[in-house]
Order: C-alpha cells, then sequence, then structure tokens
C-alpha cells in the first residue's frame, strides 16, 4: 500500500529591513530552519534560560522530501512529478498536488511559477502537450466556501453537485482544449488575472482562495489531476478589516476540516477495523477533494515553510500539520478504473471468474442430464400452457368447457416453473358472469397460472414416489448445496489471503 507522498520546501529568507526592534532579521545567520537529508530541525525563536546557559529547544520532523532554497523548480518537479506521471498515465489513477503553508511561503511560486521559473502546473501541462495527451483542463477558485471558475467571463458563485456514479462535482464548470503552450499560457493569464487576492503583512498580493487547476485525461470517466494552490494560514490582524476576518474565518475553517479528514483516514489506516467518518461535507475543498484523499488516488503534498525566526509559530504549525498528513496510508477500496488494480488483485479476480464459470457450467450440466422423470412432466405441462408465439392462452370458462376443466390434472406449483408470464390480456367479460363457487378456479386461470388440486390416487405410492411428488426440488438439492459450500470456502480463502497482504 503506497503512502501519502508529503514534502517539504523551505523558500529563500527576504532580504528586508526589520519591521520591529524586537523582530529577529531575516539573515541566514539567525534563520530557524534546517534541512539535513529527510529531517526538518526547527530551532527555537527565544531561547530558554537554563540552570548555567541559554537554552535553545530544537524539534525535528522527517518527511518523505526536504527540499532546500538551493534547489530550483525543475529538480523539485523531476523528484515530486515522476511518480504522480507515473501514476496518471500507467496505472490510470486520480492524482492531486496540494501545496500548503503560510501567506508568503511560496506556494503560488511552487504551482504557478515565473515565465522562466516554471511551477508544476506549466511543467505537468507541457509534459501532456509534448506527449499529445488528449487532454482538457478546469480552473476554479473557493472563495469563502463558493465556488467561481476563473476562466468564465461571467462572475458567478457555482453549485456544487453529487453525481451517482462520478461523486462530487461543480455545475456549469467549464473545460477548455489543452492542446498547445499558448493555449496554456492565454488559460494561466486569464485564471490568474480572476484570482481574488488581497494585500496582507505578510504579503502584497496573498491569496485570499483555493485556487484548483484540474487536468482531465482522455475522457469524462478517464483519470484527472487537481493542482492546488490553497490559501495562507495565518490568523488575522488585529488591525484586519471586517471582510479579511471573514475571508481568514473561511479559510481556516476549511484548513482545519481539511486537517480532520487527514486525521479520520490517518486513524482509519492505523486501526485494522477503523471505520471513523471523514467529514468531506463539511468544507467545498474537501468535498470536491474527495476522490484524490486516501482510497487509491495519488497524493503529493507540498509544505511550503519561511526560515525567518519571526515566523516560527506559523512554521511549526505547518510542519505539524504535513506531519500528521503523513501518516495516512492508501486504502485498497473499490475504484472504477480497472487500470488502478495491483498485479495479485487482478489474479486472483481472474482465478476467481474462471471457477465461478466452471461452476456454472457443471451445474446446468447436471440439471440437464440427471433432471429425475417427474419434474420433466412438469415442465412439458408448463410450456403446454403457452402456444406458439411464447404467450400463454386466454382460457375462457364457460359451459362447454366446464367439463373438461374439472378433469383431473397433474399438480403444477409455481416453485417448479422457471417462468411463468402473466397474460396482459384476459378476457374478463366472461369471468363476471361465474358462479361464486367456481370463483377461486377462474382467478387462479386468469392469473396465468393454473393451481388444481388432483383428487386422491387409488395407488398408494412408494416412500421414495411420494417424497419426489411433494419435493420435486429436493432431488437437486445436493448438487446445488454442494455448489454453494464450495464458494463459500472458496470466498471464505480470497478473504483470509487479502486480510494476510
Amino acid at each position: 500500500m503506497g503512502r501519502l507522498t508529503v514534502a517539504v520546501r523551505v523558500r529563500p529568507p527576504v532580504c528586508e529591513p526589520e519591521l520591529d526592534s524586537n523582530v529577529a532579521t531575516s539573515s541566514p545567520q539567525k534563520t530557524t530552519v534546517n534541512v539535513t537529508g529527510d529531517n526538518v530541525i526547527l530551532n527555537e525563536a527565544t531561547p530558554k534560560h537554563g540552570i548555567f546557559q541559554k537554552v535553545f529547544r530544537s524539534r525535528q520532523f522527517k518527511f518523505d522530501q526536504c527540499f532546500d532554497s538551493a534547489k530550483s523548480q525543475e529538480e523539485i518537479f523531476q523528484i515530486l512529478g515522476a511518480t504522480v506521471l507515473d501514476s496518471l498515465l500507467v496505472v490510470g489513477q486520480n492524482c492531486s498536488v496540494v501545496a500548503y503553508g503560510q501567506t508568503g511561503s511560496g506556494k503560488t511560486f511552487t504551482m504557478l511559477g515565473e515565465p522562466f521559473q516554471p511551477g508544476f502546473i506549466p511543467q505537468f501541462c507541457n509534459y501532456l502537450i509534448d506527449s499529445q495527451a488528449n487532454c482538457s483542463v478546469s480552473f476554479y477558485e473557493i472563495y469563502n466556501e463558493k465556488v467561481f471558475d476563473l476562466l468564465s467571463d461571467c462572475r458567478k458563485a457555482l453549485s456544487v453537485r453529487q453525481h451517482p456514479s462520478d461523486g462530487p462535482f461543480v455545475l456549469g464548470l467549464q473545460r477548455q482544449a489543452l492542446k498547445s503552450s499558448d493555449d496554456l499560457k492565454r488559460l494561466l493569464q486569464i485564471g490568474i488575472e480572476s484570482r481574488t487576492t488581497a494585500k496582507t503583512v505578510s504579503h502584497h498580493s496573498s491569496s485570499r482562495s483555493h485556487a484548483v487547476f484540474t487536468i482531465y485525461l482522455n475522457e469524462d470517466k478517464g483519470p484527472k489531476l487537481h493542482l492546488v494552490d490553497l490559501a495562507g494560514s495565518e490568523r488575522p490582524h488585529h488591525h484586519a478589516s471586517k471582510l479579511e476576518i471573514r475571508e481568514s474565518a473561511h479559510i481556516n475553517r476549511s484548513l482545519a476540516t481539511l486537517g480532520n479528514v487527514i486525521l479520520c483516514l490517518s486513524c482509519t489506516s492505523s486501526a485494522r477495523n477503523g471505520s471513523k467518518f471523514a467529514p468531506y461535507r463539511d468544507s467545498a475543498l474537501t468535498w470536491l477533494l474527495r476522490d484524490s484523499l486516501g482510497g487509491r488516488a495519488q497524493t503529493v503534498m507540498i509544505a511550503t515553510i519561511s526560515p525567518e525566526a519571526r515566523f516560527y509559530n506559523e512554521t511549526l504549525k505547518t510542519l505539524r500539520y504535513a506531519n500528521r498528513a503523513r501518516s495516512i496510508f492508501s486504502h485498497t477500496g473499490d475504484s472504477e478504473n480497472r487500470g488502478g488494480r495491483h498485479g495479485v488483485d487482478d489474479a486472483i479476480e481472474a482465478e476467481l471468474r474462471r471457477e465461478i464459470d466452471r461452476l456454472r457450467v457443471a451445474l446446468a450440466d447436471r440439471l440437464n442430464h440427471h433432471r429425475p422423470p417427474e419434474l420433466d412432466h412438469r415442465f412439458k405441462v408448463c410450456h403446454c400452457i403457452r402456444n406458439a408465439e411464447g404467450q400463454p392462452y386466454v382460457v375462457r370458462y364457460d359451459s362447454n368447457t366446464r367439463s373438461c376443466m374439472t378433469s383431473p390434472l397433474p399438480v403444477v406449483h409455481s416453485d417448479d416453473v422457471p417462468v411463468i408470464k402473466r397474460s396482459k390480456s384476459v378476457a374478463l367479460s366472461p369471468i363476471m358472469d361465474q358462479s361464486p363457487r367456481d370463483a377461486p378456479r377462474t382467478r387462479a386461470v386468469a392469473r396465468g397460472c393454473l393451481l388444481m388440486k388432483t383428487p386422491a390416487a387409488p395407488q398408494t405410492p412408494s416412500d421414495d414416489e411420494h417424497v419426489s411428488q411433494l419435493f420435486p426440488s429436493a432431488l437437486l438439492l445436493q448438487p446445488c448445496l454442494a455448489v454453494l459450500l464450495l464458494l463459500f470456502a472458496l470466498s471464505r480463502l480470497v478473504i483470509c489471503r487479502l486480510r494476510k497482504k
């Protein structure tokens, strides 16, 4: 089972003058973050006084990948993007890349980049264009829990609906075909200009919404790739306006819901029989990304942090958030895309299908060649009720047919008849003229079934013949029971094997 890939990227320190005398400078000598291999060491910004000297407390976090400020956009994409492209194009799984962090830590730069330093979105699209893949894209934002299409000329809130088989989707969201790099530049420019931004203390152009860029491959039911640029996770400033406080409340609520979903998935993966409910519907972000969180989806989370000492609390919060997300394990749940199954599951499924086909053939052969004579006679009686077109005769009960209807007939039960068609055209006018004592027999004929009792036979049948007359289907009980027991044992064996794995 594959694990959610969590990577940490440290942005370069910003060389700006100190904002306050109590705020540490952003020079490299006074940074609080050190990257050693796959570990991130966070040093405490304010030292604690020990008995003899000042003590700096440090925290260490381990992740799948850690990138310092010297790593370029292309190097990071070659490391993280290779796994995503393999799962998307070869295996056929849904994938997602999520950038999480505080405002000004480099989320938008990691996802979009600059003209000479393209981010994940341009690099993924250029790779698919060079591969001549048939794909389309959509670009929308989630602002104050409302979805807006960034590629549409009309800014109108869209509704989120639930499809019976495809899951959640945005009603009225536009999809644009992606055929060349010029199309990509045009769509990105339109989307970036339409996105909601505002000036904050940490950044002069902070994103106040979650942006989701989705790439659809081949067709509607093909795999898709979500590239998500989350909004900043910092607290609002004490001088913030009501609009900024409202924006921060919605942003923190959606990020908290995402954290709760991650926590539920991690608890479910750690417990063998865990069934904790994940609150996907509490936020539009988690509801739309449901098919990319856990399950068979390949997910990459990039946590961006700042090395500056004045952002120590925000950096610690981001590292804890990413460390909790790292505990998610993929489940082997059902998936519509058959290409996402493992080789072992395919072999077991093929073996079970062959066994089921063999048992069906054996059961049909036994029913056809070893049918008791009494059951053959009852099948013939049932087929005599039908005419040449396959429809049952319309039996009219009048004085001419009274004598033949009172003659003894073999007992025909509905359990012994494989298919009994009800007549759609029954002459009801003669039926209404019958006497009350003939009403039960007339209603039975109108229903298309002849359920009549035979008079007592003059001879006394043997015990075997008596049992076969009362229970004709009991003669077939032994082979059917054997087949059912075999299928039950086979299913138990498969369940045991899957649990061991």
